[in-house]
């Protein structure tokens, strides 16, 4: 399985951290959270969900960004996927925040860092990852994201190098941001988003010593500007006006878009379905309102319309998507489908229904190729 994850699945503090300063232990009761994110990480890696279990694990870093357990089980979970930069990343941040932990100066030295202890040899390589995310996106994102105007957590940036042999190098780091974000002296504290969403803006990190660079990608989300409703099955958009056939169940999915594009997760959208002009149809549509837990921001808002048998042509419905905080909304007409929607196909190449067996036959029989398509329908 490959972890659609970059900035996700690397999370830590920045660069003193990481050049193994004295660290703090921090005696603080674990937030509930943490907890749950690990006990729903654990699970999802059981069951070869590496997605959901490194968002699970983020979660907990993000929960409590001084912890140690959460950035060993990302940092496993990581080397499993050899991605072993970003786990040796987060094994040094763990080993940063807890010296004496077991579990991470066990995983340290798999990963071949020596406990921590730093080579002599400069850095070749700089890896830097910012593991923050708003709460807006949920996560499971491939890059950290900033709300609007929104400072960086410090102990959310990643920042470490590594010399050819992949052992921990010293380093002197020095940051710049791109456009989208703002820094005040250099200082990484007072890195933050501006006042635009973007979806691609980037912390570099240089290394003063040996002069490696390294950059972790971020968003800067925005409010909800669009609403996409897209066909389930299809995978398309849906269009304007939606032709279906009489006893049809169409199924269709909301993404939640702000300005620059970035997927955002919102917990509610409220759904209405009018009848238009001559129509009498009512109840096409199946759900007044959507819910979706963060915890599911994998999942977009979902709904259906049922045409029944009865329909006539007449029959026109519209509904109208609307997420309630922003007030933006997305409208779109279903109607029953009428004999010119029933064309399948037209040209040198026709379409039609036929079993896989008729296919081949069909094909022998002409010495021609044919072009297969196979539908389900769940």
């Amino acid at each position: 399985m490959t972890l659609q994850m970059k900035a996700n699945r690397t999370l830590s503090s920045w660069a003193f951290a990481l050049t193994i300063a004295p660290a703090v232990v921090f005696a603080q009761q674990p937030d509930v959270s943490v907890k749950y994110h690990l006990d729903q990480g654990r699970h999802f890696r059981d069951i070869d969900n590496a997605s959901r279990a490194a968002s699970h694990f983020q979660a907990a870093i993000q929960a409590d960004p001084k912890g140690v357990e959460a950035f060993v089980e990302l940092a496993s979970l990581l080397e499993s996927l050899n991605e072993l930069d970003d786990a040796r990343l987060l094994a040094a941040a763990a080993l940063a925040r807890g010296p004496s932990n077991a579990a991470a100066r066990a995983i340290a030295d798999r990963l071949g860092l020596k406990s921590g202890e730093p080579a002599s040899e400069p850095a070749q390589r700089l890896v830097a990852r910012y593991l923050g995310i708003d709460v807006g996106v949920g996560g499971g994102r491939e890059e950290g994201s900033l709300a609007l105007g929104a400072k960086i957590d410090p102990d959310l940036l990643l920042v470490a190098g590594f010399t050819e042999a992949d052992r921990l190098a010293r380093i002197e780091p020095t940051f710049t941001v791109s456009s989208g974000l703002a820094i005040e002296g250099g200082d990484v504290r007072t890195i933050h988003a501006g006042d635009k969403p973007s979806a691609e803006e980037t912390i570099t990190v240089t290394d003063g010593r040996a002069g490696a660079t390294g950059r972790a990608s971020l968003r800067v989300v925005g409010p909800v500007a669009k609403l996409n409703v897209n066909n389930s099955r299809a995978k398309r958009l849906v269009l304007p006006e939606e032709p279906l056939a009489a006893g049809i169940d169409f199924t269709f999915s909301l993404s939640l878009l702000d300005a620059a594009g970035n997927r955002l997760w919102r917990p509610k959208v409220s759904w209405l379905a009018r009848a238009v002009g001559e129509s009498k149809a009512t109840g096409w549509l199946v759900d007044a309102e959507s819910v979706r837990h963060r915890d599911f921001f994998f999942e977009p808002h979902r709904n259906h319309v049922v045409v029944p048998a009865t329909a006539s042509e007449k029959d026109v419905v519209e509904v109208t998507a609307r997420e309630p905080g922003s007030g933006v909304s997305a409208t779109f007409r279903v109607r029953l489908a009428t004999a010119a929607d029933r064309v399948v196909a037209s040209g040198a190449a026709p379409i039609f229904p036929a079993t896989f067996e008729e296919a081949l036959a069909s094909a022998k029989k002409d010495h021609r190729l044919a072009m297969v398509v196979f539908t389900a329908d769940w």
